[in-house]
């Protein structure tokens, strides 16, 4: 059974720095994902980006090839049937381009792609019957431009789906104003075709006055859209391009078809409709590249700052990583350096120096121990080594206390036998007392007569002084005599 209490010391410091570093890890694994993700994004915008690109060349041809074929059967064969020939060649050419980058495109990165692929692809397979329909004039103008108008919102379904592979709200702003700009691009594609067939009948079909009034108003929000989420760039160039000669041509037209839609009789060349029309939208290509490049540029840029942001955080947290697992090899080998083992050891250790279980260890043995383990071994040696020696000093003073014991027996038995010898001392020296002071008095007698005879003693030396003065005169005068005698 799992016990804490058992872990060894290393394992319990990296339980203590587990829960910061994992708390770290967890927080940078949040950000690399999320990085991770973004580059993943950047590369599928990319990958859908130049499909988009593919697509919308595809649909800008669909929609010249819709107008033309309109303004073919508003004719009656007798307009645009050169030019749709041409038409034809250059869209196959176009689709002949989409198919060879879908062999080579990941269909794996959506299957909400893949399904409005082949929902196109399905919808493609009728292009061959609705041309043979236009050649032979045996298709009406609203079923054809139904049936473009369908293809072509197959496909751009496809561009629509572009925002939600992105997690960057920049490069999500610029993908819906490019889904919305390509939606009143098509919008006016469709415009040119019933205009075309309207002028060139001279006059509204069956519903194709509403139908020009729906893709207007269709028109309008769209590109209002457009203008609401797409940065400033983009609304500046779309407001530079969509100015001049064309613009205000196909205004007026469409104004005159509007003004005379119950009576007919506009007296505008169709021919000329599709052209200045082909021109706008020519120029609306010009404003869908610009997004398009500008929108692959971004998802390039953000792809590359993921990656790198991506690398500088693999890099930050390897080393994170690796100073936290050094620090704590470091401070781990150090405390364990100044323990000198487990602490469990040392507790029991201490615990049974407490209990005075003083066992010795060897020195070999001793020796490989260091701090505060080691200080406890050479306490314990140490506290031995005393105890030893009190042990031994305790045996040597007991020894000296039998031998102080036996001593002092021996010495109560002369101190009995001296007792005894001291009252018979004290009695003789009773005796010698009363002697004493018998010689004291005797002393005291014989001082008296010592200091008379010294008393004595002082007045015959006088006596002697004098004498010998007395003969020193008496020897002068007998040497005056001699002299005088003998006649010195």
């Amino acid at each position: 059974m799992f016990s804490l209490h058992k872990l060894k010391f290393n394992f319990k410091i990296a339980l203590i720095a587990l829960l910061p570093l994992s708390g770290l890890l967890l927080i940078s694994s949040f950000i690399v994902i999320h990085q991770v993700d973004e580059m993943q994004s950047a590369e599928r915008i990319i990958s859908l980006a130049n499909l988009s690109v593919h697509v919308s060349d595809l649909v800008h041809e669909l929609q010249k090839e819709r107008g033309m074929s309109a303004g073919h059967l508003g004719s009656r064969g007798q307009k645009f049937k050169t030019e749709l020939v041409r038409q034809r060649e250059t869209t196959d050419a176009r689709l002949k381009k989409l198919n060879q980058f879908l062999s080579e495109f990941d269909k794996e990165l959506s299957r909400e792609i893949a399904e409005s692929m082949d929902s196109a692809d399905r919808q493609m397979a009728g292009l061959i019957s609705t041309r043979r329909g236009v050649s032979a004039l045996t298709a009406s103008g609203e079923t054809t431009l139904a049936y473009y108008s369908n293809l072509n919102a197959a496909y751009l379904d496809i561009i629509a789906q572009l925002p939600q592979f992105s997690t960057n709200v920049h490069i999500n702003h610029k993908l819906d104003a490019y889904a919305n700009f390509l939606k009143g691009k098509e919008q006016a594609g469709i415009e040119r075709a019933v205009l075309t067939n309207t002028f060139t009948r001279d006059v509204f079909g069956p519903g194709m006055y509403e139908k020009l009034v729906s893709l207007i108003a269709f028109q309008d929000t769209y590109l209002d859209l457009f203008t609401t989420v797409a940065p400033t760039e983009y609304k500046d160039f779309f407001k530079h391009t969509l100015s001049g000669k064309t613009i205000e041509e196909t205004a007026r037209m469409r104004r005159k078809a509007l003004d005379k839609a119950e009576k007919g009789g506009f007296g505008v060349d169709a021919s000329h409709w599709f052209a200045m029309q082909t021109g706008k939208i020519d120029l609306l290509k010009e404003v869908e590249n610009f997004i398009a490049n500008d929108a692959m540029a971004t998802s390039t840029g953000i792809r590359q700052e993921a990656t790198r942001q991506l690398i500088f955080n693999g890099i930050f947290i390897a080393i994170i990583g690796g100073l936290s697992f050094m620090l704590f090899w470091i401070i781990s080998k150090d405390i364990a350096h100044q323990l000198g083992g487990e602490p469990q050891v040392v507790s029991a250790m201490t615990a049974k120096i407490a209990a005075g279980q003083l066992d010795r260890r060897t020195e070999a043995h001793s020796s490989r121990h260091v701090g505060i383990f080691a200080a406890m071994l050479t306490m314990q040696k140490r506290l031995a080594d005393v105890i030893g020696t009190i042990s031994t000093c305790s045996e040597q003073i007991a020894q000296a206390s039998q031998e102080v014991n036996n001593a002092a027996h021996t010495l109560s038995q002369s101190t009995c036998e001296q007792a005894a010898s001291i009252e018979q001392t004290s009695a003789a020296l009773e005796q010698l007392t009363g002697t004493v002071e018998n010689n004291h008095e005797n002393a005291q007698i014989t001082e008296k007569i010592a200091i008379t005879a010294a008393a004595t003693a002082v007045d015959g030396g006088q006596a002697v002084n004098d004498t010998v003065a007395a003969m020193e005169k008496i020897a002068y005068k007998i040497s005056l005599i001699e002299e005088i005698a003998y006649g010195v």
